[in-house]
């Protein structure tokens, strides 16, 4: 067998398609059941799931010409990674109890929104659901902690090779959570592909690679960063 390396003739999109497709079935294959009194296992499989549906959701925007807005689905994925290296990385059980919990919050606010715009559907909150839901001070952090403190903390397995100490996820936070965080709000790094030159280019939409583009209705033609009439 030669050791020869070899030019790649898929292009990488294709081995992310087969790594999505290779790692759901995987998990589907193995046949997992839950254990009932252990969430840990429950939200993991559940948070691993989702991670595989929004790859596939985010594929289908590469393959549809939306690529700004497959980048920004992909904050999701680094949201779910900080979340499972949170859970798992000590006091797991805890931790994904909690997390579980923080629906019993979830129907707390929903409750308030109901009596606010929906009065006469409002039901009155059980004692279960109000005493769970009191434990968390806030509707937007289930940890009781900002993302950036669950993503800094140390990891309690890695050993980062080059210092020796436990490995920190600082690139993933500062870097490509920041940059996929751009697509996900409205920001002005997220427009770069939507601005045209003032007083020089006429505005269309530039929603992805769509067939109107190329004549068929709009008549435009795309040269560059710009579009021009025929």
């Amino acid at each position: 067998m030669s050791t020869r390396p070899r030019d790649c003739k898929n292009p990488e999109i294709e081995h992310v398609r087969k790594f999505i497709a290779y790692a759901k079935l995987r998990l589907n294959a193995a046949w997992y059941f839950p254990p009932a009194n252990a969430p840990r296992y429950l939200v993991a499989l559940a948070l691993y799931s989702k991670s595989i549906t929004v790859a596939e959701a985010t594929m289908t925007l590469v393959d549809a010409g939306f690529s700004d807005e497959a980048f920004g689905m992909t904050r999701t994925l680094i949201d779910i990674f900080f979340t499972l290296h949170y859970i798992a990385n000590k006091d797991t059980e805890e931790r994904a109890q909690r997390y579980a919990q923080f629906t019993f919050k979830n129907v707390e606010v929903w409750s308030g929104v109901v009596e606010t715009y929906w009065p006469q559907k409002a039901r009155p909150l059980d004692a279960r659901t109000k005493e769970i839901a009191s434990k968390f001070r806030s509707p937007h952090q289930w940890s009781g902690k900002h993302a950036k403190d669950m993503a800094l903390e140390p990891d309690t397995v890695e050993v980062d090779p080059a210092t020796g100490k436990h490995t920190v996820h600082e690139f993933a936070y500062r870097v490509i959570y920041r940059w996929t965080s751009q697509y996900v709000h409205p920001t002005i790094g997220a427009l770069k592909n939507h601005l045209v030159q003032a007083g020089q280019d006429n505005f269309v939409v530039r929603g992805g690679t769509v067939c109107g583009y190329e004549g068929e209705g709009h008549g435009y033609l795309r040269q560059g960063h710009r579009y021009h009439p025929r």
